[in-house]
């Protein structure tokens, strides 16, 4: 049987499960986008149909016998379903080095600077949402460097901002306080 035979065999089989499966890869379009998750799981089918045959040193006679056959059909599938499995974990892996990582092809994006007073208050202007020059200020210095100031779960770290405000922790507080709950509300809390 030739490779186009297996090809269509497989196609006629598997190719809806192998869609559904590249969908289910997610993560940075960067590094992996559907498409290639498909062209990499129809290579993966290609392993299986080889493993398959080279297995119990070549027992399993010639690919016309086994290939519609349900050992095959088991096979093939776990190889799909790990192949997505490993395929996911080395997006993973490669996940905190894209993470905060954007095209350099966008002008528009090489050209932003770091927020000052005024594009912050325009940003909360938008919302309809006015700030306090104390609330203004933490939002200022949080957007000037996100890394410092915020925890891996993006919870806000207090004390790092009470150093580079020179504000006392309450002060702190109530400002990030305010932020939130304008944010939550879409409308001004009393101080």
């Amino acid at each position: 049987m030739d490779s186009t035979q297996i090809y269509k065999i497989i196609e006629n089989k598997y190719d809806r499960l192998i869609w559904s499966i590249a969908k289910k890869i997610s993560g940075d379009y960067a590094i992996s986008n559907v498409e290639d998750n498909y062209q990499d799981l129809w290579l993966a089918a290609f392993e299986a149909v080889e493993g398959f045959t080279k297995q119990n040193n070549y027992r399993n006679g010639p690919v016309e016998d086994w290939i519609e056959t349900k050992p095959f059909d088991k096979y093939i599938k776990t190889c799909l379903w790990n192949k997505k499995c490993h395929k996911g974990k080395l997006i993973s892996k490669k996940y905190e080095i894209h993470r905060d990582t954007v095209p350099t092809h966008l002008e528009e994006v090489l050209n932003v600077s770091a927020p000052d007073s005024t594009q912050v208050a325009g940003i909360f202007d938008d919302l309809f949402i006015s700030l306090t020059n104390d609330e203004n200020e933490a939002v200022v210095c949080l957007l000037a460097d996100p890394d410092k100031y915020l925890t891996e779960q993006g919870k806000i770290k207090i004390s790092p901002l009470q150093r580079r405000l020179k504000w006392d922790r309450r002060r702190v507080s109530t400002a990030i306080e305010g932020v939130r709950k304008k944010m939550e509300t879409g409308v001004e809390t009393p101080i």
